[in-house]
């Protein structure tokens, strides 16, 4: 059902917390039903410290290479 209503947009800006498992995960999860995920870096974390975070951008960017800050998607619309 969830993916018939979100079928219809082009793409997601996701944040969250723990950037390492959930944020990584519905991630990929959009990407894989073709909607492009943009993670909001500075609207993420994770409990397990900063090299968590850090481990789970640097997997998002070698998989799906876009994530931007808040500041960088506020320049855009304006």
């Amino acid at each position: 059902m969830l993916v018939h209503i979100i079928a219809d947009f082009e793409r997601f800006f996701i944040l969250g917390i723990d950037t390492d498992m959930c944020v990584l995960k519905i991630a990929m999860n959009f990407f894989d039903i073709g909607i492009e995920p943009i993670v909001l870096t500075d609207c993420c974390a994770s409990t397990a410290g900063l090299q968590a975070h850090l481990a789970g951008l640097a997997v998002l960017s070698r998989n799906l290479g876009l994530f931007v800050c808040v500041r960088q998607v506020s320049l855009r619309v304006s």
